[in-house]
């Protein structure tokens, strides 16, 4: 027999403050809580979890026939309890693109940093992203592709090197 507890909550705001800018704020917490209640046949057991997250992200945004977006995106992790170890996750990722709407063509930069803190290990995912993309049957139909380079330490020693290529087609029906 045991008792259990579940606390889940979250909050959010999206902020357009000023003209072409959209901020979006947002927090998100679940913990559970277990107690088990000790009888003749087992140990008494308490189990408790906790994740708590917060996210940030902010996009600029200007022109029409030269469209220029600036995005960046920040997330902040811990989760821990008292029969696991507990980590700390933190992410940033920038970006920013330029479409020639005239000429339907596109081109995105970008950047992803990623740091993992557990069981007194630390281990970090950093690269870029670069990109491109054009429209076509009159902007129904996107095809683009990027490429990512990806490096990835463990307590400060290099242990990964990735690339990547990802192709995309969007075609919209409407």
């Amino acid at each position: 027999i045991a008792t259990q507890r579940r606390i889940a909550s979250s909050a959010s705001a999206n902020i357009s403050l000023i003209k072409n800018t959209n901020i979006n704020l947002s927090y998100n917490n679940f913990s559970t809580d277990v107690v088990a209640i000790q009888d003749v046949f087992y140990d008494s057991i308490r189990l408790t979890q906790v994740n708590e997250t917060g996210t940030a992200a902010i996009n600029y945004s200007i022109g029409k026939e030269v469209k220029q977006t600036i995005n960046l995106n920040t997330t902040y992790q811990e989760s821990g309890g008292n029969k696991q170890a507990s980590s700390a996750v933190f992410m940033l990722n920038p970006s920013y693109s330029l479409q020639f709407t005239k000429q339907n063509i596109g081109f995105t930069v970008a950047g992803s940093y990623n740091t993992n803190a557990f069981s007194g290990n630390h281990t970090v995912n950093f690269g870029p992203t670069v990109g491109v993309n054009t429209t076509f049957f009159k902007k129904k139909c996107k095809v683009g592709s990027n490429f990512s380079y990806q490096n990835s330490t463990t307590n400060d020693v290099l242990s990964n090197r990735n690339y990547a290529i990802a192709s995309f087609i969007n075609y919209s029906i409407t």
